[in-house]
């Protein structure tokens, strides 16, 4: 009798048809890792296809032989997205070690995508998820316990985010989005500034005090001109004099790029002295004008309009509403 053999079908050859099959079995991670032990043509895609987001972290129970160690960083080196939440924590054994294995250097070096949701005593663990080509990062780190009400100095958890935030721009500065969770101080929110192209959404917690000045906007404007989207939130009862109308205009004219602005409604006194007509025409791209927090007196809303539409000759009507204060209810 003749012997059996087999045979892969030349289909399998294409790489392109591969990737395909393997991509469209992204979340089934058992059909991937089967994938990637019976058949060759298979084992290097859905290997990586598996290991491109990475929510686990390894679990250490003694010193780390040089053969498992090798294996890890093969598997490390196709990760590309990593989420790490409270539940997937390390110990001081396990991050020392590692820490130790890396020597520094990255162990993760295809990381495009961080999002960090831990608490803040447990940052020291980022270290291991440095990446010269991180692109995207989502950053909570929550502070444990009952929250502190109406406090008007930072504590060491805006410390800790802003030193995450300045460890972040040195790995690289040119991280393109930042969602960012954080009381409102400028130890927490200066740091953003390091960031050279950046879409931001900032949002902090409502027990503690948050205002935009004329001076945040400037600095805003001159640090990020090719952002393209910028979200800072808008708890307040009524605008406030020390962010004025006339701060706009940075973002107008720095700003190119920018399609989505949303902020703290400025303040309305310097409109009576302005005449429109006279102003240069701002040439950006901002389409979506969201202006939240208190209102304007009536007799200057028209003249707020117009001053709005000439400083973002796009944006088809700005939005404003009194009484929002939450990230739902955008």
């Amino acid at each position: 009798m003749a012997a059996m053999t087999r045979t892969v079908h030349p289909l399998w050859s294409i790489v392109e048809v591969v990737h395909e099959v393997v991509k469209a079995n992204a979340y089934a991670t058992a059909t991937l890792a089967h994938n990637a032990l019976v058949l060759r043509a298979f084992s290097k895609p859905a290997s990586h296809e598996l290991l491109d987001f990475f929510s686990t972290i390894w679990v250490l129970r003694g010193p780390i032989k040089d053969v498992e160690w090798a294996r890890a960083r093969h598997y490390a080196r196709m990760v590309r997205a990593f989420e790490s939440v409270g539940s997937d924590k390390l110990d001081g054994f396990a991050t020392i070690s590692l820490l130790d294995k890396t020597q520094m250097a990255p162990l993760c070096p295809r990381l495009q995508s961080l999002r960090w949701l831990n608490s803040f005593d447990d940052c020291a663990v980022l270290a291991l998820f440095k990446s010269h080509i991180l692109r995207s990062v989502s950053l909570n780190l929550h502070c444990l316990g009952p929250p502190l009400e109406g406090l008007d100095h930072p504590t060491a958890f805006e410390y800790t985010n802003g030193a995450a935030l300045r460890t972040l721009a040195a790995w690289d500065p040119r991280i393109y989005t930042i969602e960012y969770e954080t009381g409102a101080f400028p130890c927490a929110l200066g740091p953003l500034l390091a960031f050279e192209d950046l879409h931001v959404r900032i949002g902090t917690h409502e027990e503690t005090p948050f205002s935009v000045a004329t001076k945040d906007v400037e600095d805003i404007a001159t640090a990020w001109p090719k952002v393209h989207t910028l979200e800072i939130p808008f708890f307040q009862d009524e605008p406030s004099p020390a962010f004025p109308a006339t701060a706009l205009v940075h973002l107008a004219e720095k700003c190119r790029d920018l399609k989505l602005l949303i902020l703290p409604l400025p303040h309305h006194a310097p409109l009576s002295q302005i005449r429109v007509s006279k102003l240069p025409k701002y040439k950006n791209r901002v389409e979506d004008l969201r202006l939240f927090g208190g209102s304007w007196p009536e007799e200057t809303q028209n003249a707020g309009r117009k001053y709005l539409k000439r400083l973002f000759p796009r944006a088809e009507s700005p939005m404003f509403v009194e009484d929002l204060s939450t990230d739902e209810d955008i």
